[in-house]
């Protein structure tokens, strides 16, 4: 009987390095911003919630919070561009904030109550989709960066 062969430690190192290497710099960059933005986001969200502001407000504050985030990180970090971008970049999180609202509140409406666990669920799934649209939005017309899909 033949047993498989084992992968390596120096072997798996090397093919993470290569997995990595495909990964365009610019998705690993948003990527960290965003998980800066997210953290602000629900940082203010749960804050807000916590002193009594209403759903809709509190979602809006820790949105923009996350814009602020983004805005800086990916202008100066993710995409590298000098020149201002601010009007476009503000027009493309106000629509997805739109949308970021709707589905946060559709999301709850489907919920019986409006328990923490209810509540995080809403913002887990509209913060996702949000980012998804924000990156394409973003990259192609903020950023003007080719669609490239690949992985």
């Amino acid at each position: 009987m033949k047993s498989k062969p084992s992968i390596t430690g120096k072997k798996l190192r090397q093919n993470m390095f290569l997995l990595i290497n495909k990964i365009p710099r610019e998705k690993i960059r948003f990527t960290f911003v965003g998980i800066a933005a997210v953290f602000s986001d629900l940082t203010v969200y749960n804050l807000s919630l916590h002193n009594n502001l209403s759903t809709g407000p509190a979602k809006s504050l820790g949105y923009f919070a996350g814009v602020a985030i983004s805005y800086f990180g990916n202008n100066g970090y993710t995409f590298k561009k000098k020149k201002r971008i601010f009007l476009r970049y503000l027009s493309i999180y106000l629509f997805t904030w739109i949308l970021n609202l709707l589905i946060n509140f559709g999301v709850l409406s489907l919920f019986d109550g409006k328990t923490s666990t209810n509540v995080f669920s809403a913002w887990v799934f509209s913060t996702i989709l949000s980012a998804c649209s924000n990156f394409v939005l973003l990259s192609r017309l903020v950023f003007k960066q080719p669609l490239n899909l690949k992985v």
